[in-house]
């Protein structure tokens, strides 16, 4: 069965509503969007009955603004898009988005990466400042995460090569992770990305 196709305004990727179903029709790659965007009204105007704002970048949002009527002053966040927190200030919004995309930017890791992390942490504003530390990269699987741990420690060449076959990368992954020494988070297209524990 087939449903309705939706097509995201920001990235341009198309899906099958029923196929993958998202909230709100919610683009379900939004984790691999660059830009974090919020809707910003007017409180005044919103009181009154009346939806008066716009989608703007969110870095940068607390200088928008929505109405020009006199005594209309205050402004707040009402929606976000690739954004894990709702409503909130413009001052906030604008802060946190900042921070993640230089995030971001500083690791090389996509912005989704930077969400995960924030949201496994408890969605403190400071947690990003262990991201870099913990951001061990996009992988196929967790297992290739463990394959590529076992070659650059160098202990594998302790190993015999007729041994070194029956290594196995699925179950060291699976015990990291359950250890506690990594966390993982699934990728959009089926990869992952893993968090070293810090």
């Amino acid at each position: 069965m087939n449903g309705e196709d939706m097509t995201c305004g920001t990235c341009g990727r198309t899906w099958d509503s029923v196929k993958v179903p998202t909230p709100a029709g919610r683009c379900p790659y939004e984790y691999k969007h660059d830009t974090p965007r919020v809707w910003v009204g007017c409180v005044a105007c919103h009181e009154l009955g009346n939806l008066v704002g716009e989608w703007v970048d969110a870095v940068g949002c607390e200088e928008f603004s929505p109405c020009d009527v006199p005594g209309h002053g205050t402004r707040w966040v009402f929606d976000t898009e690739n954004l894990p927190i709702g409503e909130c200030s413009p001052d906030e919004a604008s802060q946190v988005a900042g921070e993640a995309l230089a995030c971001a930017e500083a690791t090389g890791a996509p912005i989704g990466a930077v969400w995960a992390y924030w949201e496994d942490h408890g969605n403190y504003p400071d947690v990003l400042d262990s991201f870099e530390e913990s951001w061990a990269g996009e992988w196929d699987s967790a297992a290739d995460y463990a394959a590529d741990c076992v070659e650059s420690s160098g202990d594998i060449e302790q190993v015999p090569g007729y041994l070194q076959g029956y290594i196995d990368c699925t179950a060291l992954a699976r015990d990291m992770e359950l250890g506690g020494d990594i966390t993982c988070h699934r990728a959009p297209g089926g990869a992952v990305w893993v968090f070293r524990s810090v």
